[in-house]
């Protein structure tokens, strides 16, 4: 049964770029009769005694996340369509930007990669790089999309990032290496670093603090406060003298 779904999967994948979705709705009824005959199929031998029902409920599973998948990455492939331009020039912020040409890019969706042709443009001369579709959607390092990189900030804020990649992973969607759920926030920080004060005010008003709280108390590693008080001797020498040390003066 596996070479028949890897083999139908990676053909619905091929007639998606070739074709678009409506190529590909014939290719996904065929996968989805074929999968509902298999499970029909390894019930009956399992009635019989046949075989082994360990394992069974966890494979059929992945398998229609699969197929779930393959949908998800066919429509988002008409959006990044959609939001792609075919004109010559295009005006952003009252800049004109010029020089189309096409490259291929790798998008990074809750459903897995999507490569697809977009145009890029570029201002008189050489230069940053201008990718319609990218603004528009706003993508993350030209890769992510805005909820892939949620899912990623929220796993990293969460867990260290081994285990952020083992639970992704675990769950099947958003496949994200540690670097990259490291890498992520840091991008979006980058992004969004002039509007810090604005950013700090609303989550300081979101983050309410319960009526019980009294004190807070926040412990850097490596660094050690000198007590003080009558009862606290000067330190850094031996002395009967009130007077603290020399260091602790300055």
């Amino acid at each position: 049964m596996a070479q028949g779904v890897y083999g139908c999967l990676a053909r619905m994948s091929e007639t998606t770029e070739q074709t678009g979705l409506e190529g590909w709705k014939t290719v996904l009824g065929a996968r989805v009769s074929e999968f509902r005959s298999s499970v029909r199929e390894d019930v009956a031998r399992m009635s019989r005694g046949e075989g082994t029902s360990g394992g069974f409920g966890l494979r059929v599973e992945r398998q229609v996340q699969e197929i779930v998948h393959e949908v998800g990455r066919a429509l988002m492939r008409e959006v990044f369509e959609a939001a792609d331009t075919s004109a010559s020039e295009v005006r952003v912020g009252g800049e004109r930007w010029g020089n189309r040409r096409e490259t291929t890019g790798t998008y990074e969706t809750s459903f897995g990669e999507v490569r697809l042709r977009r145009a890029t443009y570029q201002k008189s001369g050489r230069g940053r790089v201008l990718i319609p579709v990218d603004a528009r959607l706003g993508m993350v390092e030209g890769r992510y999309t805005p909820l892939v990189a949620r899912i990623g900030n929220r796993a990293l804020a969460s867990m260290p990032t081994d285990e952020g990649e083992a639970l992704l992973q675990e769950i099947g969607v958003c496949l994200l290496s540690r670097s990259t759920l490291h890498r992520l926030p840091q991008a979006m920080m980058a992004r969004v670093h002039d509007n810090m004060d604005i950013l700090e005010a609303h989550v300081r008003a979101s983050d309410s603090v319960p009526p019980e709280a009294r004190t807070v108390q926040v412990g850097l590693d490596g660094v050690m406060v000198p007590m003080d008080g009558e009862d606290a001797a000067p330190r850094g020498r031996k002395t009967t003298t009130p007077a603290p040390a020399r260091h602790e003066r300055r």
